[in-house]
């Protein structure tokens, strides 16, 4: 299970393989690419809300935990039983990192659909990445 530290690794580890991922002279990721199955388990893709107003999860795209393998098909995590991977978030905050009403990105946004998606999508997890520190550092004090 991840915490708060752990998902801030995440996120950012999600932005480090996006800005390699950019670097590249022709940012293009096919279908057959192992990258795109890189992205899918390792990238966030929404944030699922929980029972609990105002606290939600990171999923990957296939609906499970952050870097989890499990695929869509099998039954779906109980996300309320992964306290250590609840993130609060206000209505505002959730909004502002969300490309549509689902979550950081969608089948014609994704990241690996070309290089602009990339780059609005790096942007979103960078936000998502401040919100996460900032609500860190609050909980500290």
């Amino acid at each position: 299970m991840l915490n708060n530290h752990e998902l801030i690794v995440s996120v950012d580890f999600a932005i480090d393989c996006l800005k390699y991922a950019l670097s590249e002279k022709h940012y293009r990721i096919k279908n057959d690419d192992s990258r795109l199955a890189e992205m899918r388990q390792y990238l966030p893709y929404t944030l699922q809300e929980t029972a609990t107003n105002g606290i939600h999860i990171l999923l990957n795209r296939q609906y499970q935990l952050l870097g989890s393998d499990a695929k869509a098909s099998i039954p779906m995590a109980k996300y309320d039983d992964y306290t250590n991977a609840h993130i609060g978030l206000t209505s505002a905050q959730a909004d502002s990192v969300r490309s549509n009403s689902h979550g950081l990105y969608s089948d014609v946004d994704a990241p690996w659909v070309g290089k602009k998606q990339a780059k609005a999508y790096l942007i979103r997890l960078q936000d998502l990445h401040s919100i996460l520190i900032s609500n860190d550092r609050k909980i500290r004090q």
